[in-house]
């Protein structure tokens, strides 16, 4: 039987895709310079043509205009190909596909109007309007060459038509190929972007595997350990020896803490309320825990924002506020999430914390980093309340 195997995931030295704009970009560099090879290709039969007396009247580049309209014609090519990779690249390319525009129904004019043998160059010239700009208006150098060279000779409106005709065919069909272009390459980014994703994912499974193996099994060793030397030493040293083991239970759970945020299985209610009910066993510091509301999906980053802010305001309410009880109230909306901390503890100053002492300022910057903000209320003697609001992760990306 065959077995599926997985998409390989895309080398980390490869190239990243360009962006949309980059691509039209770079193909409009890469056109620009395949149409300075066909210029000089027209360029090198016109001279051609001016060293034939006969036929260079008969397309009109006898006289003055044998040297005038090729000279000008070579000056917009060479200076727009100069200013191709520039800021002036389209401006100037632009404008010398107008000078080309000015050359060709001089041209047509003087060799015959619609019956001139040089009129299919108007479809070369609409071609390489339509692929270099995007824009309607910039065909409008090679559209009105058939009006203008319509005036010699008589105007034949079947002719106008006909070609009036292929020049809506010509641009619908290149206007298609590259509208085309643009989605297939959308599609590659989209597959890409999926691709990077999964490989992300795959590597925070990897690592996901490695850390339990290895810290979890290790963490695992050590709580044995701890139990085993608590039976065998005395009564002095057994509570040092289960504060060990207390530690390096801790220590297990926030593994898997973290191992549930590379699987993005992480919970912020669950977690909380689980926090809580350890700390309080741990410790034994009253803790109310209440959980409320729902369907607020908080970006990884800000629910680890969300926990790690909850573990420093427990630790400073058992250190610092020498508090005896404290209430914990975890609110989830759509909109978002509130976190508010409160303990019955000796409180503070907000504006004078001690030197040294980098808990809250952290808690701040932690919610800043997410979008969202932290009120401080606490006043000596009257206890603290650290209030955490945080923004749901679509509410955070409309509002970027």
């Amino acid at each position: 039987m065959p077995t599926a195997t997985a998409s390989p995931a895309p080398s980390p030295g490869a190239a990243p895709l360009p962006s949309l704009e980059a691509h039209r970009a770079r193909l409009f560099r890469r056109r620009g310079r395949a149409l300075f090879a066909v210029r000089c290709a027209l360029l090198a039969g016109l001279a051609v043509v001016a060293l034939q007396p006969r036929l260079a009247a008969s397309l009109g580049l006898d006289g003055p205009a044998a040297v005038r309209i090729p000279l000008g014609l070579a000056f917009g090519a060479l200076a727009s190909r100069l200013l191709l990779d520039g800021p002036l690249g389209r401006p100037a390319l632009l404008l010398s596909l107008c000078l080309d525009a000015a050359g060709l129904a001089h041209l047509l004019r003087a060799s015959g109007g619609l019956f001139s043998p040089l009129l299919g160059t108007q479809l070369v010239l609409l071609a390489a309007c339509t692929l270099l700009f995007r824009s309607r208006l910039a065909l409008l150098p090679a559209l009105l060459v058939l009006p203008f060279a319509a005036g010699a000779g008589g105007v034949d409106l079947f002719l106008l038509a006909w070609y009036g005709a292929l020049d809506v065919a010509v641009f619908a069909a290149l206007a298609w190929l590259q509208a085309r272009d643009d989605h297939a390459h959308a599609a590659d980014l989209a597959l890409a972007e999926a691709r990077r994703a999964h490989a992300v994912l795959e590597e925070r499974h990897r690592l996901s595997r490695e850390i339990h193996d290895g810290v979890g099994a290790t963490l695992a060793a050590l709580v044995l350990q701890a139990e085993l030397a608590g039976a065998r030493v005395g009564a002095a040293a057994r509570a040092e020896v289960g504060g060990l083991r207390d530690t390096a239970e801790e220590a297990i759970e926030e593994l898997r803490r973290s191992l549930r945020m590379l699987r993005g299985e992480f919970d912020p209610a669950r977690a909380v309320e689980e926090h809580c009910r350890r700390f309080a066993a741990r410790t034994g510091l009253a803790v109310a825990c209440t959980v409320g509301g729902g369907g607020c999906p908080l970006a990884a980053q800000a629910a680890l924002a969300l926990f790690r802010v909850l573990q420093e305001a427990l630790h400073n309410a058992l250190r610092h506020a020498n508090a005896s009880a404290v209430e914990v109230r975890l609110e989830l909306a759509p909109g978002g999430a509130r976190l508010v901390v409160r303990d019955d503890g000796v409180g503070f100053a907000p504006g004078a914390a001690p030197a040294g002492h980098y808990g809250l300022r952290g808690m701040r910057e932690r919610a800043a980093a997410c979008g969202g903000s932290l009120a401080v209320r606490s006043a000596p003697g009257a206890g603290t309340e650290i209030e955490l609001r945080l923004p749901a992760a679509g509410a955070r990306e409309e509002a970027t």
